[in-house]
């Protein structure tokens, strides 16, 4: 018995163990729901803050096109104060720079660069050079102090993915931005990717339904350079998940192919990120501006699984506790059970016992035991008391069938007897009296012995 009781115990603990392990799975399983799409929400946030500010660096370029194109001439002092006043560094801080660069014909090359030395730059010239028909040199270039000075005079046709962009920009009457790049404006010092985009500008008053005629018009091409890092940390502005949250990680990368050759950007820097390298969740979102593309992938890393899932380990060893608290409850309540049936499986060998001998000694001593209900009438009997009388399981056991068996001679004086004494004055039946046994008409003395016990609210 104990080891069935052992068992239904151990079996109450397995079964609420279960019941705490797939709780605990399922709060995880809710709880990584939950962070994916605060995740993903965090994502688009980011995304859509850079593709908005992107848009805004175009609706800049273009209102510099604008002023470009309603001028006849742009002086370097004009161009200067229409930046100041475009308030570049407080609206969109991250941008290195705001210029121009002219298309220059290769005829009149040399009339530009003696144009540009007479403002005051007697060093100035149209680099590298090129064996094309024509020629482009930033000639404006906002603000125009330490890193931009390098990039007086250079001519962005001359390196291909700056070409492609000018040309798409061209073409296309569009902001285009420029693929990824090394900017003439970095020294050996905090080396970053970079890019541009363009804005075109076309001669004043000339039709450019077709890509003919905006090829004949160009004039130049209002741009800004962009460092990649100086550029995000503008647009994100200590974004907290990115600065704090050191396990969310951003990286950029020119295209669709995700290459340390087109990275260009990551929040954090790469030593950081080996330091955790299990991924959590993983999400790429594309940023199409103007038909280029860039690839924003966002990882988030693990950080301790304690630390991840508190909510999933609280449910789990609270689970635990209540499992082991059953688990001695339940042994303590099958113990008190099964010493309960001990107890009682010992009283009832004992009764039994008792009633053996009880038996056994009215046998030798001719005892038979009864008792009475003096409301109905019925009576109860020993074995030994009917054998006495001679009656069977089948006798009517009545007052009256009491009375059937009493001797003729005797009967009136012992039911007298019964009812006068016994029952009208309560006393105890002590009466010798003479029987006629049922079963083979036998006469025979017996000596009855009885109390009565009435009922408090009974006058009998």
């Amino acid at each position: 018995m104990k080891n069935v009781n052992d068992w239904k115990a151990n079996l109450l603990f397995i079964l609420t163990l279960i019941f705490t392990l797939f709780a605990s799975i399922f709060v995880k399983f809710l709880n990584d729901k939950k962070d994916e799409a605060e995740f993903r929400f965090e994502c688009r946030e980011i995304s859509s803050k850079i593709d908005l500010r992107l848009h805004a660096h175009a609706q800049l370029l273009r209102s510099g096109a604008a002023f470009f194109s309603v001028s006849d001439t742009v002086k370097r002092e004009t161009w200067g104060n229409f930046i100041k006043q475009s308030k570049v560094d407080l609206n969109l801080p991250g941008i290195l720079g705001t210029g121009f660069s002219l298309l220059v014909p290769k005829d009149q090359l040399e009339n530009h660069i003696l144009q540009i030395r007479n403002e005051g730059f007697p060093d100035y010239k149209v680099w590298p050079e090129s064996s094309g028909d024509t020629s482009t040199a930033i000639i404006f270039l906002e603000p125009f102090s330490e890193r931009n000075l390098r990039a007086f005079g250079y001519d962005m046709t001359t390196e291909p993915v700056r070409r492609e962009a000018m040309e798409r920009a061209r073409d296309l009457d569009i902001a285009a931005l420029s693929g990824k790049v090394l900017l003439v404006q970095e020294t050996k010092k905090d080396v970053q990717a970079g890019n541009l985009m363009y804005v075109p500008v076309y001669q004043k008053g000339v039709k450019l339904n077709t890509v003919e005629a905006r090829r004949a018009a160009i004039k130049g091409w209002v741009y800004s350079p962009y460092r990649m890092n100086d550029l995000m940390s503008g647009i994100l502005n200590k974004w907290k998940h990115i600065d704090n949250k050191k396990t969310f990680y951003l990286h950029i990368f020119d295209g669709v192919n995700c290459t340390s050759q087109s990275l260009l950007f990551e929040s954090h820097s790469t030593e950081e990120q080996k330091k955790s390298e299990r991924i959590r969740f993983n999400l790429k979102v594309p940023i199409n501006f103007n038909g280029h593309q860039w690839t924003l992938e966002y990882t988030q890393q693990k950080e301790n699984f304690i630390v991840d899932y508190i909510a999933s380990w609280m449910v789990f060893f609270g689970g635990l506790i209540i499992s082991i608290l059953l688990l001695l409850l339940s042994k303590s309540m099958l113990s008190t059970k099964l010493k309960a049936q001990q107890i009682a499986e010992r009283l009832t060998s004992e009764l039994k016992e008792s009633e053996r001998l009880l038996k056994e000694s009215q046998e030798i001593a001719h005892l038979g035991t009864y008792s009475l209900d003096i409301k109905t009438g019925t009576w109860k009997s020993s074995e030994i008391l009917n054998t006495i009388f001679g009656i069977d399981e089948n006798y009517t056991l009545t007052t009256e069938g009491w009375s059937a068996i009493l001797h003729p001679d005797y009967r009136e004086l012992v039911l007298n007897y019964f009812q006068n004494e016994t029952i009208d004055q309560r006393l105890p039946f002590n009466k010798e009296y003479k029987i006629i046994r049922n079963c083979n008409k036998e006469e025979r003395w017996v000596h009855g012995l009885g109390k009565l016990e009435f009922n408090s609210k009974s006058s009998r």
